[in-house]
């Protein structure tokens, strides 16, 4: 009942009841301690400090030990010191070890049609596995689950309300039916694909130690009523606790919208996630990287890789880039 007093703290002073309940929180904290490594702790201290009030501890710890609005904030910041100029631009920022071993796969129109269904599918690189089961994934999700990062980002919430016109408007293409529907189904196959992650340690990719493995969906729910453009979506937690761990990829998507090749979209943020230019790519790593078909000759292999760099130097997304006799692609960025 509105307005009622709870008989048991009717008769004591505001600032008793007050110190009660800080005394309450901090034996929960030194509960939560208790169980803790020291490399928890200092991470639950932080979370004590600055977002004990706003999340709670699991919830912190499962999303990469911090708070969404905070990686934001470093996101931009980062951004800023790069390029000295503030984030205007229409940025989504995918997971680093996602943008390199990536579950999105350049797919043909009949191929779409009639879409594989994976059970525990693996790719394997340089950087990591992933292990797939689910409908085939395209570039044209990976589209979806771009702008929906970017709401993400925009809302600093995992979980949102949205419309296929936003979305559409987010992604660079027109509005209508088909488009609609295209996202529609989108979203439905980024909720069902489970997706497995395993990151192999970067200072000794050759042993292919595995320092981390998360599993789940994508997209933890997508709300979608019949007859309506409206969606609400909730991220998956297991996805943002890589997102949250501050190792993500800037994909502008703006540049993204002017590419027209799968091949050129998934080498574009491929290479977003490498910085300099010049260190050449060997003609195995980038199809293993962009989910090509390995098994087209080399010949069609290698017209594939530079047709895509030809679309990314025409846009002004690479300075150039050369091929040499061993296969080897310097690009310059």
């Amino acid at each position: 009942m509105a307005g009622a007093i709870i008989p048991e703290i009717m008769d004591k002073p505001l600032d008793e009841i007050v110190v009660k309940n800080v005394k309450d929180k901090q034996v929960e904290y030194e509960l939560i301690l208790q169980g803790l490594n020291n490399y928890e702790k200092a991470h639950c201290q932080r979370w004590w400090i600055s977002y004990s009030d706003y999340v709670t501890w699991d919830d912190y710890k499962k999303k990469g030990y911090q708070h969404l609005a905070e990686v934001v904030k470093e996101v931009q910041d980062h951004v800023l010191k790069v390029t000295g100029k503030p984030v205007q631009l229409k940025l989504a920022f995918m997971p680093t070890e996602i943008a390199r071993t990536s579950p999105f796969f350049p797919m043909g129109r009949a191929e779409k049609t009639n879409r594989p269904v994976y059970n525990d599918f693996v790719i394997k690189n340089n950087w990591g596995t992933i292990t797939i089961s689910g409908k085939k994934l395209s570039i044209q999700d990976e589209s979806v689950l771009l702008s929906i990062l970017f709401l993400v980002k925009k809302y600093k919430a995992d979980k949102f309300s949205t419309d296929y016109a936003e979305l559409c408007q987010i992604m660079g293409i027109e509005r209508g039916t088909s488009q609609y529907r295209s996202i529609e189904e989108g979203l439905t196959r980024l909720a069902k694909a489970v997706v497995e992650t395993k990151l192999f340690d970067t200072a000794n990719l050759e042993k292919c130690d595995v320092i981390r493995s998360i599993t789940g969906a994508i997209l933890s729910n997508v709300d979608q009523k019949p007859k309506s453009t409206k969606v609400d979506i909730t991220v998956n937690p297991y996805f943002l606790a890589l997102y949250g761990a501050n190792m993500t990829t800037g994909i502008d998507l703006d540049k993204r919208a002017k590419l027209k090749g799968d091949v050129s979209k998934a080498l574009y943020r491929f290479l977003e996630t490498h910085t300099g230019g010049g260190i050449p790519y060997g003609l195995a790593t980038l199809v293993l990287a962009l989910n090509l078909n390995a098994e087209q000759p080399l010949t069609e292999l290698r017209r594939t890789i530079r047709k895509a760099l030809a679309e990314l130097q025409k846009n002004e997304i690479i300075k150039r880039w050369k091929m040499d006799k061993k296969d080897l692609f310097h690009i310059f960025r």
